[in-house]
């Protein structure tokens, strides 16, 4: 009987473990144009959110001068290109030069962080920071920094991954690649913080695993099965012996 317990058992734990992930990537590459306002992203296997600091989305800029989505100087050159053309035509911007027909600004001006919310839980993070350099603002010492919460309260810290800027300056249009993985729990909330000014800073290439939630109904895959089958076969097995053993008596 012990085996048969033991069958039955690991049948569940392979039901358990099999929960499906699923790989999302948004490089804001298709269906953006610059100056368009995002606060929430559907990748078709999770729903992102993103909000910024000082309240709202954030803006989608586009590579090319002028560089609409920056301020000051940075919106009247293309300088601020990621290096080699690493990110594409399109990424995430925390600002906006966008102006009416009065010459007023009407984008947010203030330097931001992001907020991102997660649908389904994720068990990785990874994404680019394009341009945090000393020009500007930040110092040497300043930092960005990504962390992943457990829940949306932002009271369980569960990964986190940072970058602290040189003494020697970066690069007009470097990148910093952050990556988060091998959490202490699934994340909810991931959090992206700088310290210093980050005029101009643009976030790309956002890439995650989110579990899927299991369906209501669900149903039992091949593997699952199997060893369920293999568990009923032993039990009536069990039993005809049983039976057959009091028939002899």
């Amino acid at each position: 009987m012990k085996k048969i317990t033991l069958t039955l058992v690991t049948a569940s734990l392979v039901a358990i473990c099999s929960l499906p992930v699923q790989a999302g990537l948004i490089d804001f590459e298709t269906g953006f144009s610059d100056l368009q306002p995002v606060s929430s992203i559907n990748t078709g296997d999770n729903v992102v959110g993103i909000e910024i600091s000082s309240g709202g989305g954030g803006f989608i800029a586009e590579v090319g001068s002028p560089r609409t989505s920056f301020r000051n100087i940075n919106a009247v050159d293309d300088a601020d290109a990621p290096a080699g053309g690493f990110g594409g035509n399109f990424f995430l911007n925390d600002e906006s030069l966008n102006v009416n027909e009065n010459g007023q600004v009407i984008g947010p001006m203030a330097a931001n962080d992001y907020t991102f919310t997660f649908e389904n839980a994720i068990l990785s993070l990874e994404l680019d920071v394009y341009d945090y350099r000393q020009e500007f603002g930040p110092a040497p010492g300043d930092s960005v920094t990504l962390s992943l919460f457990e829940d949306l309260g932002q009271t369980t810290l569960v990964g986190q991954a940072s970058y602290t800027l040189p003494d020697t300056p970066l690069e007009d249009g470097n990148v910093i690649h952050l990556s988060v993985d091998q959490l202490l729990s699934t994340a909810l909330v991931a959090t992206l913080t700088f310290t210093g000014t980050d005029n101009g800073v643009g976030v790309d290439n956002i890439a995650f695993e989110s579990t899927e939630p299991p369906p209501i109904n669900p149903v039992p895959e091949p593997s699952s099965m199997v060893l369920l089958g293999i568990g009923s076969l032993g039990l009536l097995g069990y039993g005809y012996r049983r039976k057959k053993a009091a028939k002899k008596d």
